[in-house]
């Protein structure tokens, strides 16, 4: 899963700074901290967003219900910051 996303390369050219022959060497496509900090909200919004898909599915015909709106602004919220955070300071 997130092992094979982030293994994934690509050829890229590379001029030597030294002899200015160039060499194709293999590079990694994404970056594992972004694609984990990635997983790890998406992870910890699933909750959130699968309670407010089923508050829609059975409201459908009736006035909207606060419960989706406050679940998708508080989860946004709870993943850029604490999460982000978390593993802004885990790197250093």
């Amino acid at each position: 899963a997130i092992e094979v996303i982030t293994s994934s390369t690509r050829k890229v050219k590379v001029k030597c700074r030294i002899t200015g022959e160039e060499k194709i060497v293999d590079k990694r496509v994404w970056n594992w901290v972004v694609a984990n900090i990635t997983l790890m909200a998406m992870g910890s919004s699933a909750p959130e967003i699968l309670l407010s898909v089923v508050e829609t599915c059975l409201d459908l015909g009736k006035a909207p219900g606060n419960l989706g709106a406050a679940c998708i602004v508080g989860s946004g919220t709870y993943n850029f910051f604490v999460i982000s955070a978390i593993c802004m300071a885990s790197l250093n």
